[in-house]
């Protein structure tokens, strides 16, 4: 949308808004947002100072001498404020080179290999990769509807009203969540047993990591978005893998 603006495509974009916002409060609101911050570009730098992922990083449970020693709070809001891209390409290259991709690859070949299946990634194909890099910006997305190209691509095949289906959204179920709730006993004892490794007590702060568990199980609409589970569940793995292979930190 903001590639729109920059670009000066101000029919396109309220054509988009109005498809992806039909309610016409939501449409103005995010249409007067953008031409703002189109016309007030500084505002949106000021924003930054307040953005999603420094409440997130104040939630991290880090032993304060091995934060210190790694600069981890520096190298943490270089990367993140680098990811503040304003072209649908840039977002699209930010996000086939995140971390998280190939964090995900990995774990998840790891775990298929314990039983006996090897991960096939075919539209992690370079040639298709390089394929979907190099069509242009208005076929990727357009009329507010993402994923455009592939949606003209299966015309014919699929019922018009799956083909241009626009109210999908992510995984609605809470698995985190519930099994924090059902495995909270078992929790408890691993952040207790830990307190008393020294190895572990090196990385982790565990009284803070305690609160944030705490903290995690009391969620609630307003504070839910800055507990971040994901990192969360991230240092229980690191607990247990510490406790299964001490002589790897001696």
């Amino acid at each position: 949308m903001q590639e729109l603006a920059n670009n000066g495509h101000w029919k396109e974009l309220k054509r988009d808004l109005k498809n992806q916002y039909p309610n016409q409060i939501y449409f103005l609101k995010k249409y007067l947002k953008i031409k703002i911050k189109n016309k007030f570009p500084a505002l949106s730098l000021a924003k930054l100072k307040g953005t999603w992922w420094k409440p997130k990083y104040r939630s991290l449970a880090l032993n304060i001498n091995f934060e210190t020693k790694r600069e981890i709070k520096k190298r943490y809001y270089e990367y993140f404020g680098k990811m503040n891209k304003e072209s649908l390409q840039d977002k699209n290259i930010e996000r086939i080179t995140h971390p998280h991709v190939s964090q995900r690859l990995e774990y998840c070949s790891l775990i298929a290999r314990k039983y006996g299946i090897e991960y096939r990634y075919p539209l992690l194909d370079i040639r298709l990769i390089e394929y979907y890099l190099s069509v242009p910006t208005r076929l990727k997305a357009r009329n507010g509807i993402g994923r455009y190209i592939i949606r003209r691509t299966i015309e014919g095949i699929v019922p018009e009203k799956i083909q241009w289906r626009n109210d999908k959204s992510g995984a609605t179920i809470p698995t985190v969540f519930m099994r924090t709730m059902n495995d909270s006993n078992i929790i408890d004892e691993i952040i207790q047993k830990a307190k008393s490794n020294k190895i572990i007590n090196q990385y982790i702060d565990l009284e803070k990591y305690e609160h944030w568990y705490h903290k995690f199980r009391r969620r609630s609409a307003g504070n839910q978005k800055y507990i971040n589970p994901g990192a969360f569940y991230n240092y229980l793995k690191l607990i247990l893998f510490i406790e299964n292979n001490p002589s790897l930190f001696e």
